[in-house]
């Protein structure tokens, strides 16, 4: 059923778009912060499927996918893509396992384990150098509500040392967003903490989302999709 629901919302939503606000903090040895930076975004992602059944997901900030406008010029991103974790086509690539009942934010939740299977490909996410490009396997849980089977929370941890990335653990939290117009209920990212230990400095992110715009919602064929596009 949380497949099901990840599925919804790749057919539902080819491009959207929300205010981003950004906290970066560089952490001491000791995990303190020894400086801060607030920036906003205007934040769009688009998400898409091949014919070959490839999830596609690209985002963008003020209009750009790079990371010189951000803070000492490392970009994050790929919250959107990890609901899809649970996405049929994608959850052979990991083994799971249900853990039971759980709470969250006082909700009964089924508690989901999953992890990169070794023989599977890392599709969700990367760390890109340059022109170098290193898949990352993750692991980690997922709260799915028991009622409905929507994804609230995912705690993901880097399970490989790639380059100069030797620490990355996620926590996002999804909630409803409702777009009035198209009288339509997407659980999307409302907020993401993140911890990083990269060329052997600690940082510190809190993404958080606002004021989300829907600029395309409607079920299409992905040949439809392309010719549109």
């Amino acid at each position: 059923m949380a497949g099901q629901r990840a599925k919804q919302l790749v057919e539902n939503v080819a491009r959207f778009a929300a205010t981003e606000d950004l906290l970066h903090e560089p952490l001491d040895q000791f995990g303190n912060p020894v400086a801060k930076e607030i920036r906003k975004f205007d934040y769009a992602a688009t998400i898409s499927e091949s014919h070959q059944g490839v999830l596609l997901v690209d985002e963008y900030r003020n209009g750009q996918d790079g990371a010189a406008d951000l803070p000492d010029h490392i970009a994050t991103k790929g919250f959107v893509a990890l609901a899809v974790i649970f996405h049929p086509n994608m959850q052979e690539n990991f083994q799971m396992t249900c853990e039971g009942l759980s709470e969250w934010q006082g909700h009964a939740t089924w508690l989901m384990r999953f992890q990169q299977r070794d023989d599977r490909p890392g599709r969700i996410q990367n760390y890109v150098v340059g022109s170098q490009v290193y898949p990352t396997k993750l692991k980690g849980r997922a709260w799915i509500t028991a009622d409905n089977f929507q994804i609230v929370r995912i705690e993901t941890e880097q399970m490989n040392h790639v380059a100069q990335l030797s620490v990355q653990h996620e926590i996002a939290e999804y909630g409803p967003v409702h777009f009035q117009k198209h009288n339509l209920d997407l659980w999307l990212p409302k907020s993401v903490d993140l911890y990083l230990e990269l060329n052997r400095h600690r940082y510190y992110r809190r993404h958080s989302f606002d004021h989300y715009m829907l600029f395309a919602v409607e079920s299409v064929d992905q040949p439809q999709l392309e010719k549109q596009r």
